[in-house]
């Protein structure tokens, strides 16, 4: 945008939001999404991705595919940009190659809510297809409270090569969110499927293949006096 005259409508539909930052393993990469600021009646809002040379302090690639919703990347190596791709056509894993210009789009049968890489690992947090659901909307009977209906049923999944996406852990949680380091898998969870479940949710670990509940604050806000107690008590396990 030229600073030297005044903001124009158009101007403001070229500006983009930035989110999901990441950097590479070694540090000297980073990326990001960025999303546009409107949307055209009956489509999603485009967002791509944006790899940014840490040293150098500028983007030395832009993937952006018209039509479609590009988010949640990371980084499975210094070269191996990892992201969720969304459109008419599905939602689908990607992972590219940015030296080698290579990619691998493998297809997921339902909705990606976020995707994460550890280890040289990927994973994903996402909700399996719902038949009835779309049946329900394909029939246009939509009359259920968004309190009462389930909305739930994200799962955190391991791509492996050649075999698909395998579940992490059984109880079946709902995922809200999840962290990968050494081996170690922790987790936001609900053990029931609605929305309104979030504001019961507990931090959980996995060991083996099952998850263990680490920590329930068991509704007192962190910066209560009972939850500070709660915290001093040694309630992490």
């Amino acid at each position: 945008m030229d600073a030297s005259r005044a903001a124009t409508l158009d101007d403001m539909f070229m500006l983009l939001n930035p989110r999901d930052v990441s950097l590479s393993p070694s540090g000297s990469r980073a990326l990001f999404s960025a999303s546009k600021t409107f949307r055209e009646k009956g489509k999603q809002i485009e967002s791509g991705i944006f790899v940014v040379d840490v040293k150098e302090r500028k983007v030395v690639r832009r993937i952006w595919r018209e039509g479609h919703r590009l988010f949640s990347p990371c980084f499975r190596s210094d070269s191996a940009v990892v992201y969720a791709d969304a459109s008419d056509e599905g939602m689908f894993l990607v992972i590219e190659d940015t030296e080698k210009g290579l990619a691998e789009e493998v297809r997921f049968r339902g909705e990606i809510e976020s995707v994460l890489c550890s280890g040289g690992e990927v994973f994903l947090i996402g909700r399996p297809e719902d038949v009835e659901k779309k049946r329900r909307e394909k029939e246009g009977d939509d009359a259920y409270f968004f309190e009462e209906e389930e909305v739930g049923g994200r799962r955190l999944y391991r791509y492996v090569a050649g075999t698909g996406f395998v579940e992490v852990g059984r109880g079946g949680l709902n995922i809200w969110e999840a962290s990968l380091s050494g081996g170690e898998v922790y987790a936001v969870a609900s053990d029931c499927p609605h929305e309104w479940c979030w504001y019961s949710s507990k931090l959980y670990r996995l060991d083996g293949d099952e998850w263990r509940m680490a920590y329930n604050p068991g509704g007192v806000a962190p910066d209560s006096h009972a939850g500070r107690m709660a915290w001093r008590g040694g309630g992490i396990r």
